[in-house]
């Protein structure tokens, strides 16, 4: 497979990992809020056109699952579960990286 072509299939499988995390993630989080919290969340529209930025640009998903729990919580609270968030959604994507790296070039790929 050339180069190129290994990159598409690694950028549509990271956009495969990245945007429906990141949705699952926000949208599971939202059906929990309670009270403030949940008035401070972002309208539906303003979600959605966030989460679909990331076609766009995905680095946008480093920015968008934070930022939700930053707003939510307001509190060092949010900060830290937004890391927590962040950091799953990156190792998630990293594995589906590299197994869609072995898949395509075999596991001398890994040396």
């Amino acid at each position: 497979m050339s180069p190129g072509n290994l990159e598409l299939v690694e950028t549509v499988v990271q956009l495969m990992v990245l945007i429906p995390g990141a949705a699952a993630i926000i949208v599971r989080d939202e059906r929990r809020l309670r009270g403030v919290q949940a008035a401070r969340a972002w309208p539906a529209a303003s979600r959605d056109s966030a989460l679909f930025a990331i076609y766009n640009f995905s680095p946008f998903v480093l920015l968008v699952v934070p930022l939700h729990f930053i707003r939510t919580r307001r509190n060092l609270w949010g900060v830290l579960l937004g890391i927590v968030w962040l950091g799953a959604l990156v190792v998630a994507d990293l594995g589906a990286a590299t197994l869609t790296l072995v898949a395509i070039e075999g596991p001398a790929a890994l040396y």
